[in-house]
């Protein structure tokens, strides 16, 4: 007999595989529902009082306020307000946003690769990777006065250091081979000689811009 032929002889086949079929859409629909539940809010002692940035934020409006990535889109514009070395509270810290005080002006900080960390050892890291507790830590007044002026504009040019192009354009978002940057310290970053940024996206399709540097540390190309 077929298969179909069988299924239609069992008693009560047809009742099962409707509770079965209401049951599937309930799971899925509490999955959807789970997953536009609002973000919890995260608590840490890493997160109180007043941050600086390690480098100059790059932002996009969004409503009234500013967008942001973990890391720069460079096609974006620098905020004036969040240059390297601007004064930073923190408003809400989620794995899905960070809300971000830059003098007045609220900045949403969103992820794209890996969700930002909730556990207290991931919130303390990512804090101090990319702000400082006090801003004599950044060493601004020891940089050139024409390089303080870019990295503050956001601009990295060659032969810039690292320690330099990080401070103008932030982390990359990706290094090497493409491998996501997002969760390795700041040490493995500098420790890579190729730099991967998003320019911007195209569709769902991002444009990459390279940053290659010399064995001695210093920007030696950029690939666009």
């Amino acid at each position: 007999m077929h298969p179909t032929q069988n299924h239609k002889c069992v008693p009560g086949f047809p009742r099962f595989a409707s509770l079965a079929a209401w049951a599937i859409t309930g799971i899925l629909a509490a999955a959807a529902a789970g997953c536009m539940a609002p973000p919890t809010p995260v608590n840490h002692d890493a997160l109180k009082g007043t941050k600086y940035m390690r480098y100059t934020l790059r932002t996009a409006p969004e409503g009234y306020n500013q967008a942001a990535y973990r890391s720069n889109y460079l096609s974006w514009n620098p905020l004036g307000n969040a240059k390297v070395g601007s004064k930073v509270t923190f408003l809400e810290y989620t794995d899905r946003h960070i809300d971000l005080n830059f003098n007045g002006i609220r900045c949403r900080m969103y992820y794209r690769d890996l969700p930002f960390p909730t556990d207290p050892d991931g919130v303390k890291a990512f804090i101090d990777k990319h702000f400082a507790s006090t801003e004599a830590e950044l060493k601004l007044d020891q940089l050139d006065k024409d390089i303080r002026r870019q990295v503050e504009m956001g601009v990295a040019a060659i032969p810039m250091t690292k320690e330099q192009v990080f401070m103008a354009i932030g982390y990359p978002s990706h290094i090497d081979n493409y491998a996501v940057a997002d969760q390795l310290t700041k040490e493995q970053v500098f420790a890579s000689n190729q730099w991967i940024y998003r320019s911007h996206d195209i569709m769902m399709f991002s444009v990459w811009w390279v940053y290659q540097f010399n064995d001695e540390g210093k920007l030696a190309n950029v690939v666009k």
